[in-house]
């Protein structure tokens, strides 16, 4: 796991009551931390050593994003989004100091909501996204709820990798 300390900063700017840009920055430190079940499992290869010495202590980070955003999405209050559209385009740079190493990440997110009758909705859902190959390539990590709902939680094999491709056609009632 790596666990960041540091600060975010977002500015946002409306080009109109649906269309926005936003700059993300973050900056701060990172620790890599081991969960009990693979620190016993690198123990036992004698790989643990290596990858503490590689790994170990405060890292600087720096993440600058871009994001550009359309959200026409009308929500009722009982039960949640009813018509309109959403889409994001996101791409950051993800810059580690001390491996002198970055990692490219983009995303896409689609969202379309035809309203039928009173709560009854059709709704579509996509997205895609990839990260560099570097060392620093970040991993994404699918909700299966918002996603791949046949997918049990916590099914890394399905959700979790350097790139996704999904796309959901619900009817909601």
């Amino acid at each position: 796991y790596d666990r960041f300390m540091g600060a975010m900063s977002t500015v946002r700017y409306p080009f109109n009551k649906f269309l926005y840009a936003q700059g993300d920055l973050y900056a701060g430190s990172l620790r890599r931390i081991l969960p009990d079940n693979v620190r016993d499992y690198m123990a036992a290869r004698s790989e643990l050593g290596h990858w503490v010495r590689q790994n170990e202590g405060e890292k600087f980070q720096l993440q600058p994003g871009l994001s550009v955003g359309y959200n026409s999405i009308l929500y009722h209050p009982e039960t949640g989004p009813i018509s309109g559209s959403s889409a994001l385009l996101q791409g950051s740079l993800e810059y580690r100091a001390h491996r002198e190493n970055q990692s490219v990440i983009s995303r896409l997110d689609l969202e379309h909501y035809i309203p039928i009758y009173a709560p009854t909705k059709l709704f579509f859902r996509g997205g895609l996204g990839t990260s560099s190959d570097g060392r620093a390539a970040r991993n994404f990590y699918l909700l299966s709820s918002y996603t791949l709902r046949p997918v049990p939680e916590g099914d890394i094999e399905y959700l979790l990798g350097r790139t996704f491709l999904f796309s959901t056609v619900e009817f909601q009632f």
